[in-house]
């Protein structure tokens, strides 16, 4: 944690601009987490798109104007509410649960946000405030918020694990078709074959019986 000038730099992506109170009034100084920007830089990488800092760093002054309380994430600089372009707050959700700097996030479902934080206590907490009422995320209400996908059909299974089979079935009967037209096309030649032997031999037999006509 330390004090930093407005115009810092503090990490690639992030500057002390991004965190800085929105009042006006404390613009010399803010307080920042470096554990908080290094586990945005994560976020950031994991998106693979900009984070926004909607709401960062605020001053006793400010949260007090705010009724807010002074003593909160945002006071002492382990908090933030982001947002990401063209993503819903529950995929930035799922994707800071994987960064393991964050022990505290929140789902703001009324504000289209998700809060961040660097907390000190080792069980991380998670929540989702919608209509104005906070509840804690747990096992038994997590699908309410992010519905899984359907179960697959016996028949997608199938199709999941034969794929050459089911999904393709050209390519097998491709093979058969073509060994059954060479074992059909097979004895037609072998007739043809014979055929011609025999014209043949009836050719030779009658130059062998009328030998006069060649000598007239």
């Amino acid at each position: 944690m330390a004090k930093n000038k407005r115009t810092g730099k503090l990490s690639e992506h992030f500057s002390n601009r991004d965190f800085s109170c929105k009042c006006g009034n404390c613009s010399n100084s803010i307080r920042i987490s470096l554990g908080l920007i290094g586990g945005l830089e994560g976020l950031r990488s994991k998106l693979k798109q900009r984070v926004n800092i909607v709401k960062g760093f605020i001053c006793s002054d400010c949260a007090e104007k705010t009724n807010e309380k002074k003593r909160t994430f945002h006071t002492s600089g382990l908090g933030a509410c982001v947002q990401v372009n063209q993503r819903t707050c529950q995929e930035i959700f799922l994707a800071a649960e994987q960064i393991p700097e964050f022990k505290g996030i929140g789902l703001n479902l009324d504000k289209d946000t998700v809060h961040v934080d660097t907390r000190k206590e080792d069980e991380r907490e998670i929540w989702v405030i919608e209509n104005g009422r906070r509840t804690n995320i747990t096992d038994d209400n997590r699908e309410k918020y992010f519905p899984q996908l359907p179960e697959p059909t016996t028949e997608s299974k199938n199709r999941i694990e034969n794929p050459e089979r089911v999904s393709n079935p050209r390519k097998l009967e491709t093979p058969k078709k073509f060994e059954n037209s060479r074992k059909s096309e097979t004895p037609r030649k072998q007739s043809n074959q014979r055929n011609l032997e025999k014209t043949e031999k009836v050719e030779l037999t009658k130059k062998i019986e009328n030998p006069e006509e060649k000598q007239n």
